[in-house]
């Protein structure tokens, strides 16, 4: 699945377990721009809550190690 820089910078904040607004502010946004990035990775990982989200996306969260790196 694909995911904006956006969207992945979002998702490990909230899998660190900050909420909308501590988000907004670390990232120098709006607190509807952040919910407005939420609301899409909720809708891509086919969840309802910010709990879902972390568990089924950890995948994403993780270092990609590339071919022929252990």
């Amino acid at each position: 699945m694909q995911l904006t820089r956006r969207e992945r910078q979002i998702l490990k904040l909230v899998s660190r377990g900050l909420s909308s607004k501590e988000i907004a502010a670390e990232l120098g946004v709006s607190p509807k721009t952040v919910e407005f990035h939420r609301s899409n990775l909720l809708r891509k990982f086919h969840v309802r809550s910010a709990a879902q989200l972390v568990s089924v996306a950890a995948d994403h969260l993780r270092p990609r190690v590339g071919k022929g790196q252990a």
